[in-house]
């Protein structure tokens, strides 16, 4: 479902990684089910993939 997302975003693993703030081997780890994501990455990645603009908008609040 992770990889999923990134690819249905059309980005990098190394783009998604530095979007949900984690490092690229944590999120190849997710992806090939070697990991799980805490309850609140998780969270993120089911809200961006129903809501595909939610990191985009969740950076500009931070910016």
């Amino acid at each position: 479902m992770i990889r999923e997302t990134r690819e249905k975003l059309k980005v990098s693993r190394g783009v998604f990684a530095r979007q949900l703030r984690v490092n690229e081997r944590t999120l190849e780890k997710w992806e090939q089910g070697r990991a799980k994501p805490n309850k609140q990455a998780a969270a993120l990645i089911l809200l961006t993939r129903k809501f595909p603009d939610t990191l985009k908008r969740l950076a500009q609040l931070a910016a």
